[in-house]
């Protein structure tokens, strides 16, 4: 059975996301949110930039689909490592992954969170 070329379409555009999202994901770990552009990833993916726009607008809305969240400004960096560090965990160990850490989220928007929304 042959498939259709819909269908052929349908595969190579998840394939084409699959490997955005993980040249993406690598970019972003190596150079960092602002070092990184929509032609670096591309190049990673060893795709074109109109394959990434044809599935996402933008960068932050690549990075909100890896993280779950938007990027840090370097003021709201500041301010959760100033929280962690105040909760009584160590930022390092945080950022390298070595440990899980629970934030009580309410604490952190009563702490800090009129703060990271102007950052």
């Amino acid at each position: 059975m042959t498939l259709s070329p819909q269908s052929k379409r349908g595969q190579a555009k998840a394939r084409n996301r699959a490997l955005v999202l993980d040249a993406a994901r690598k970019t972003f770990e190596k150079r960092g949110y602002e070092l990184t552009t929509l032609r670096l990833i591309g190049i990673e993916a060893g795709l074109s930039t109109g394959v990434i726009f044809g599935n996402w607008p933008d960068k932050r809305s690549l990075y909100v689909e890896i993280y779950g969240h938007p990027p840090l400004t370097p003021e709201a960096g500041k301010l959760l490592w100033d929280y962690l560090v105040a909760s009584g965990q160590n930022p390092a160990s945080v950022i390298a992954g070595e440990v899980i850490v629970t934030v009580d989220a309410e604490a952190v928007t009563r702490s800090c969170g009129p703060q990271l929304e102007a950052a």
